[in-house]
């Protein structure tokens, strides 16, 4: 698992900035759950959950951020955070590891222009960027593809969210995604 803690609300506990690695002998059970969903969407409709998902944001446009030849940023229906950001490739791709080193370079400039202006924008939030990947033995088959979730912390997570389970925002996500194309659009850094 590749995560990022940015800040003290995001359970930084170095002050350098860094990413951690976390090799794991099993699939945590929240994996699990997410992959068993993508799954029984493919069984069901043979097709990819995630790119069934990628395709109706295209289309709907509203949540959009950016959007290039390889990628595509923006805020997912559902959030569980005000201006939560996925970036996902526009190419069906299961595991990380497939990326290529082109995937790489592009994926560089779109994380450090969606960084940039969620710091902007949220006068540098804390926040977590985890790195979602279809697990080892899964990296091959259709029903994944792997996306990076972006979550400022920029809300607490308070009694109603841990007792249900269930996320309030307190912001309209296409708002949200309106702002950041705005000042992407403003500041040079993309977007469509």
């Amino acid at each position: 698992m590749l995560f990022k803690n940015h800040g003290e609300r995001a359970g930084t506990s170095l002050l350098h900035p860094h990413a951690q690695l976390v090799a794991m002998p099993i699939v945590p059970m929240q994996m699990r759950r997410k992959y068993a969903v993508a799954i029984r969407h493919y069984d069901d409709r043979g097709s990819c959950l995630y790119c069934d998902l990628v395709q109706a944001e295209l289309q709907a446009k509203v949540r959009l951020v950016r959007v290039t030849d390889r990628f595509v940023v923006f805020h997912p229906f559902a959030s569980r955070a005000p201006f939560e950001t996925w970036i996902v490739p526009t190419q069906h791709q299961p595991s990380f590891g497939q990326v290529s080193s082109e995937d790489l370079t592009a994926l560089a400039d779109v994380l450090r222009g969606t960084l940039r202006t969620l710091y902007d924008v949220l006068n540098n939030p804390d926040f977590n960027f985890i790195l979602h990947t279809a697990p080892l033995e899964d990296e091959s088959k259709p029903y994944y593809l792997w996306n990076l979730q972006i979550v400022p912390r920029v809300a607490t997570i308070a009694g109603f969210e841990l007792g249900s389970g269930m996320w309030i925002t307190t912001m309209l996500l296409e708002e949200s995604a309106a702002i950041m194309r705005d000042v992407m659009a403003h500041d040079n850094r993309g977007g469509r």
